[in-house]
Parts: structure tokens; sequence; C-alpha cells
């Protein structure tokens, strides 16, 4: 018994002989319990097993004082006191491992006795109590003597230190997975984490204002180049992510086992990092407006300073990417969830997420002002080559009038491709797409009512701007290059550039379609059938009855009358105005007339071909007024593809549409025909629209 009192110095498991010596004894003892001559001989003594149990205890008590005075600190110094916690922990660690690994075997397998568990358990209580006296004079020591920003030598030594505790302690208690099912509950060590946790958050405040500083020297020192063209970031980035990539280490360490202390420490790291990527986005947009990039004076040049400043900070934005996964959010909220319920992991893990997403877009919003001003300064000479691109000569042809802004913007763009990172570059790139289109937009609202080469030259130079800006794919795509400047240009231009008839029947095609938006009876309805008869070349047109019309006479009723027209008139400039009877006094008119038009079948598949029915009041002294108006297209008219209509209107279903009001010229075809005052045929068309409009008014 006293030789296993003493088993650790007289029988180490790294000594085969001494094992032997130590399997023979056990051996001896289980011989003499098995003897019935011991129980006789010795009738008050426990039984072998319990005896041996007793010594394993007592040896590894007398072994854990032996080892704590060997680790004793030699002055009560914070750091000393922490160092003697480490050394004394870790040779532990080492004692129980050699338990576990060689003692317990050969315990369990002569004397059955669980030789680790008993030490296990011994180890545990002596520890404990001396490491609880321990932590709680460091942690009234540090809160009495530290400011939580504090930043001295001192306080790194002490923090490291304290790491280092925490972790052999963690291991510590992670041996106690090894221990029986029903020796697992309810062990000292289970809470040994809280004596670390003013401890860690004191660390995790302090890792902040170390990393602020690492990140001020880091950019100081930074060299201002491209060091190749496959690596468009300098060292500073790489130190910041390094950096970051050190305090998401820790916490992956510290592998905190409770879950709202976990949540307590992912918070704590994210804001430790967020803030330094936020501080370093800060810090390269400072040095770059020292480098004088955002004074008004000076001509716009394209500067390793500027890429390099750009890239670095998406390379550390880019880091931010993938804490989710590093810091495990998802495992958070499913260990919030196992204590608040499922709305409160999902309020964790949002949190999370939102703190990630706002300090994204705090460095977005530092490139997007880098960026704005790279539009800002090419500007300029932009504007100086759209002027000149506007008023070249009617004579040059819009490739050579557009040159030397394509050669302007072709150059500059591939030097930004060659420095910058994508994304970057795609910032960079819908800004000047932005500043080109604004550009274009002012000259065009400038010149309103000029002639139309002046705006196919615009048209075409808009489209061969956007063949580069989209670049076969590989620039912006539809959605970036198709902004409101944008479909505004292509909208105008494209009416601007149209002659005066295509303009005309381009109004003839869209009056149907705002005619089939309305879907309230506001000026009421006309009811008419309409047929092509090949076998005289005739559209026949009945107009049959209104309903609901306006009443536009003080007697609270009017006297309508229909007039017929075929549109636009230089599609049929042989039709003459037809109109039906005047029906006095009611809104509610039956006029049952016919009406017949010598057209050929070609003629109602023109552009815009349709027939207006505009239904007026009369009036005896003043005059006429405009009750509505309805546009019929043309183009699928009854009849068309047949011979002949013998039954006539019988045959045709009878088409009862909305009335709507002429409404007062502001955009589309008619604002441009109202622009062409050198236009006669333009000018009379919009003046008769808009007297149309004024009647209704």
């Amino acid at each position: 018994m006293s030789l296993l009192d003493q088993h650790r110095g007289l029988f180490p498991p790294n000594n085969r002989q001494a094992i032997y010596k130590l399997d023979y004894i056990l051996r001896c003892l289980q011989l003499i319990d098995d003897m019935p001559a011991y129980s006789k001989v010795c009738p008050f003594h426990a039984p072998m097993r319990r005896e041996i149990i007793k010594v394993i205890k007592q040896g590894t008590k007398d072994w854990y004082l032996k080892v704590r005075a060997i680790t004793k600190p030699t002055t009560h110094s914070d750091e000393e006191v922490l160092q003697s916690m480490v050394k004394l922990t870790n040779e532990i660690n080492t004692d129980i491992q050699k338990a576990l690994k060689y003692y317990n075997k050969l315990f369990l397998s002569v004397v059955n006795v669980d030789y680790f568990t008993v030490a296990y358990k011994q180890l545990e209580a002596l520890l404990y109590k001396d490491m609880n006296t321990g932590m709680e004079d460091i942690n009234v020591t540090l809160q009495a003597e530290h400011s939580p920003s504090a930043s001295d030598h001192d306080d790194v030594t002490i923090s490291t230190s304290l790491f280092e505790l925490y972790l052999a302690l963690k291991e510590f208690h992670a041996f106690k997975e090894s221990l029986p099912v029903s020796e697992k509950s309810e062990l000292h060590m289970d809470s040994y984490h809280v004596w670390f946790d003013p401890a860690i958050k004191r660390w995790f405040s302090l890792a902040r204002h170390k990393a602020f500083r690492r990140l001020e020297k880091a950019v100081e020192l930074d060299k201002v180049e491209l060091v190749h063209s496959m690596v468009k970031h300098s060292t500073s980035a790489v130190d910041a992510t390094c950096c970051f990539g050190q305090i998401r280490e820790f916490y992956r360490q510290l592998d905190w086992p409770d879950p709202v202390g976990a949540y307590t420490f992912v918070t704590l790291v994210m804001e430790d990092i967020c803030s330094g990527a936020r501080y370093y986005a800060e810090l390269m947009h400072k040095k770059l407006k020292a480098a004088g990039y955002f004074d008004d004076e000076g001509q716009f040049d394209i500067t390793d300073q500027l890429c390099i400043t750009l890239n670095n900070i998406e390379h550390v934005k880019r880091s931010l990417t993938s804490l989710p996964e590093s810091l495990g959010f998802a495992d958070i909220e499913r260990s919030m969830q196992k204590v608040y319920g499922e709305v409160g992991g999902q309020q964790s893990h949002r949190t999370l997420v939102n703190m990630m997403e706002s300090a994204n877009d705090d460095m977005s919003n530092k490139v997007a002002d880098v960026v704005i001003v790279v539009g800002k300064k090419m500007e300029p000479d932009i504007k100086k080559f759209v002027f000149h691109l506007a008023w070249a000569p009617d004579s040059a042809r819009t490739d050579d009038a557009i040159c030397p802004l394509m050669e302007y913007l072709d150059n500059n763009l591939k030097t930004l491709n060659m420095s910058l990172l994508r994304a970057n570059f795609d910032k960079i790139l819908d800004e000047i797409w932005n500043v080109v289109l604004r550009e274009l937009k002012e000259t065009l609202d400038g010149n309103l009512g000029k002639e139309s080469p002046f705006y196919c030259r615009l048209h075409e130079a808009l489209d061969i701007l956007e063949d580069l800006f989209h670049a076969d794919g590989e620039g912006l795509d539809d959605e970036a290059i198709q902004t409101d400047d944008y479909k505004y240009l292509r909208e105008t231009l494209t009416l601007q550039k149209a002659t005066t008839d295509e303009l005309i029947e381009q109004f003839f095609l869209e009056k149907p379609q705002q005619q089939k938006e309305e879907t309230v009876v506001n000026y009421g309805t006309l009811s008419v059938k309409v047929y092509y008869d090949n076998s005289d070349s005739s559209l026949h047109i009945e107009v049959m009855s209104g309903k609901d019309l306006p009443a536009l006479d003080t007697n609270g009723y009017s006297d309508p009358f229909v007039l017929i027209e075929l549109c636009p008139s230089h599609h049929f400039p042989s039709c003459a105005i037809e109109k039906t009877s005047i029906k006095k006094k009611t809104l509610n008119p039956l006029f049952d007339e016919t009406f017949k038009f010598p057209v050929a079948v070609s003629q109602l598949k023109q552009t815009g071909a349709c027939v207006l029915f505009t239904v007026m009041d009369h009036d005896v002294l003043a005059r006429d007024d405009v009750a509505g108006e309805v546009f019929l297209p043309l183009a699928d008219v009854y009849g068309q593809d047949r011979p002949s209509i013998p039954e006539g209107f019988r045959a045709v279903k009878q088409n009862t549409v909305l009335l709507i009001r002429p409404e007062p010229p502001k955009s589309g075809p008619l604002g441009v025909l109202e622009t062409r005052t050198w236009d006669k045929t333009a000018q009379d068309f919009y003046k008769k629209r808009r007297a149309l409009a004024l009647q209704c008014g």
C-alpha cells in the first residue's frame, strides 16, 4: 500500500519494467484479498478494493500538494500568480492523461478499480478550491487596478495568461467526458468558465484598442503601389484581415460552453471586427483625402493610390462575408433557440447579421464617396466631348464625331479595369455611365426643336456608348444600363428623330391602348359596327348608339352627333370626314347610321391606321363641344380576309367602347410635334389636338 501511495514516482508509465512491477503488486493484493486467511487474520481491514481506492485518493492528494508547492509563485504579482495556476493545471492535465491512458486499464483489469474516476474526482475537488480562491483575487485586482481601455504591456501579459489558464482548465474539464455517466453530474468545475467572464469581456475591449492601433500603423507604413497585376491590394489590407482573423481564432479557441455567454461574446467579436473594418475604411479614406484626391482643383488622373484605396476597402469588406460561417451563426441560433425558443434564436441571428450588414453598408458608402468623385472629376472632359459630338458638322458621321469621347472613355476604363478589383470597377463603370447619360440628357433637353439629323446622331451615339459599357456582357448588366435617364433618352431620341408622319402614326398607335386601360365609364360609351368588304373595296361603318354621354348644355342634356374620320390623314388622303345627324336633348342618342369609305385593304394595315369617332355636342350660337373620342384600330377589322360580306352588318358583332377625352399635349409624340415650329404639318396636327383638349376643358 505504501508503494501504491507513491506509484506516480515509483512506477512511471514510460518505464516498462516499473509498470510490470506495479502489475505484480496489484496481482499480489488481489491474491491476498482472495485468500480466506486475509479476512480472519485482518478482520478489521476494509475490503481490499476499498483500501486501494483510499490509497489512490491519498496518493493523488499528496502528489497534488507537492506539485502545488513546486509551482507556487515567488511573488504576489498577478502575472506570477496566473502563471503558477497555468503550470499547476498543465501538470494535472498531464497526470490525468497518463491516468486515462495507462494506469486506468491496469487497475481495472487486475483489481477492478476505476483509477481514472477516483483520481480525476480527487484532483477536480482540489483544483477547484485553489482556482476559485485564486480567480476571485485576480478579478478583484483587475477591476480595482485596471481600466477597461488600458493598453500597457502588463494588461496584454495578464490577458494572455488568463487565456492560457482558461484553455488549460477547459482541457481539464474536457476529461469529464471519459467518466462513467453516473459520475458526470454536479462536478465542481462545471462552472469554471464563470471565473473568466469579466476577463474575457475585458480582453475584447483591449483587443479592439490594439486592433485600432495596429490598423493605424499598417496604413501609415503602407506602400502606395500595385505589387502585381494579380494582387491589387496592399499590405495594410492583408494586415487588417489578419488582425481580424486573430480575433476570430481567439473566439474559436474560447469555445464558450454557455450558449447565452457565447452569444454575448460573439457580439463582442462582431463589434471588434466590424468597428475595425469601419475604422480601416476611414483611415484609407483620410489618406486619400490628404493626398488631395477630393480637392476641386487639378486634372483628374487615375493613380495607384486611388485604385489601392478602393481595392483595400473592398478586400477588407469581403473578409466580413466569412463571419457567419467562421463564427458559427447557425450554431449560436440553435443554442439560443434551446434557451429562448425559436423567436429568440432568430432574433439573435438577425442581430449578428445586422451588425455585419451595417459595417458592409458603411464601407460601401466610403467606396461610393470615392467613386462619385471619379465621376465628378471626369465630368468636365465628358461634357466637352459630348458637346463636340452634338455640334459636329452635319456632314460628319456619328462614328467620327464620337471618336474623341470613345477614346477618352476607353483609355480610362482600360486603366481602371487593370488596376481595380471587379466589384470596384463595376461601381466606377456605373458612375461614369450615369455621368455620360446626364451629359447627353442635358444636351438633349437644352436643344429641343432641332431637326431630325441632330437627334439621329445622339441616338446612334447612345447605341455606341451602350455597347461600350455593356462590353458583350463583360461590363454593366441590362439593369445597370437601363436607368431612368437611359430610358428617358432612348424614348425621347426615338421620338425626336422620327419624321412628323411617324410621330402622328405613333400617336394613333398609343390612343387605342390608352382607351383599353380605361375601366370607369366617365364620359359614356359609343356602340359601333365596322367591317371591310373586298367585293367593293370599302370600309363599312355603322354608328349605332351612345349611352350615358356627358351633359354639356345648361338644360342637363346634350345635342350629340358623331364625326367619323380615318386616321392618320396621310394614309387616307382621299377620305373625307363624315358625320351623323344631330340628336336633340339626349344623353343616350340612337343614331343607326351607316357610312362607306372606299379604301384599299393595304391601307388598313398601315401603322396607326384607325377610325376616330369624335362625339360632339352641337351648339347653335357657340362652338361645338367635345364629349369624347373613340379610337378603333383597323388592322384587325372583320372581313379583310374574306372575298365578300353578303350579309353586311348582320355578320358583325356590336363593339361598345368607352369614350375618352382629348388631353393637353405634355409629352410623347404630341410634345415633340409641339417643338417642331419649322414643320407646318406638325404644327397643324398639334394645334388641332390642343384645340380639342381646350374644348373639353
